[in-house]
């Protein structure tokens, strides 16, 4: 599973804008599923957020409302190495 997390964002960031199906991005989004118990998966949360940049800008600000949480929650992450991750992006 973790393998297949890491290599999801980047896989949808090769890809057309409209050529992302609404339920590959309901995948990258479940991603941080993990952060809101104790004991969620720190390697899936940052493999999202070091891929988050390339999503975003891959879909556009018009998927901003399916992506804004996801920003939120990581950056509120309590793991330094994820807040980090995204804050070099």
């Amino acid at each position: 599973r973790n393998s297949t997390y890491q290599h999801l964002g980047p896989f949808i960031a090769t890809l057309d804008k409209d050529s992302v199906p609404d339920h590959l991005l309901g995948h990258y989004t479940g991603m941080i599923e993990g952060t809101r118990s104790q004991y969620g998966d720190s390697d899936t949360v940052r493999f999202c957020a070091f891929s988050f940049p390339g999503v975003l800008l891959t879909l556009g600000s018009g998927k901003w409302n399916d992506l804004q949480s996801v920003y939120f929650t990581l950056t509120q992450d309590l793991q330094w190495k994820v807040r980090r991750t995204l804050s070099h992006s």
